[in-house]
């Protein structure tokens, strides 16, 4: 039976580690120019140092700093809005495949272990099943399997939203839910993190 769940984890982890790798350059180079800047202005603070009054020499540090600073700032905002345009990729990537994947047939076996899964969890055979709009082609097949009332909404993307009409807990295994939940973990689980 086709895991769709693995394959997922798999893609994901071959895109963060790609993904990884393209950080990693970045900040490499991010530490070689933060050096060389410092350098630069350094040497700058040191000849002025030599030329000028105690006072001078003061305002000259903290011109110094402050432009260190700044320039440190700008990298910073330029290196987020990298990782940012990465992640996007990432994800955007992730629902192409996930696109493809609702192609194919093994999409509706996928479906099935979902409510499958849920039906053991929510210990019920009275289920409302809560499909995406654009899986409304499968909700007589869905409603067959498992004797269960279907209906569709639009949002869900794909996956399925189990109810248990008995006890009206829910299990949401939508295609949009698990990507909410991935997007909110995944700059810590990534490594994606700027200090």
């Amino acid at each position: 039976m086709y895991d769709f769940d693995k394959k997922f984890e798999k893609f994901s982890k071959i895109i963060l580690s790609q993904a990884s790798e393209k950080r990693d350059e970045l900040l490499a180079d991010y530490e070689k120019e933060k050096i060389s800047e410092l350098q630069e202005f350094e040497e700058k603070c040191k000849r002025d140092y030599e030329k000028q009054s105690e006072t001078e020499i003061l305002n000259a540090k903290k011109e110094c700093s402050r432009e260190i600073a700044q320039a440190i700032t700008e990298r910073k905002k330029e290196i987020f809005a990298y990782r940012e345009s990465l992640i996007d990729s990432v994800f955007e990537e992730v629902d192409k495949k996930f696109s493809e994947f609702k192609k194919s047939d093994d999409y509706f076996k996928y479906l099935v272990k979902q409510v499958n899964d849920a039906k053991k969890e929510l210990k019920s055979d009275k289920l409302v099943i809560t499909l995406d709009v654009s899986d409304e082609a499968l909700a007589d097949k869905l409603k067959n399997e498992f004797n269960a009332e279907v209906k569709t909404e639009t949002g869900i993307t794909g996956g399925a939203i189990v109810l248990s009409s008995e006890t009206s807990v829910c299990c949401d295994l939508s295609y949009s839910k698990k990507i909410s939940d991935l997007r909110e973990t995944f700059l810590e689980k990534s490594g994606f993190s700027i200090y």
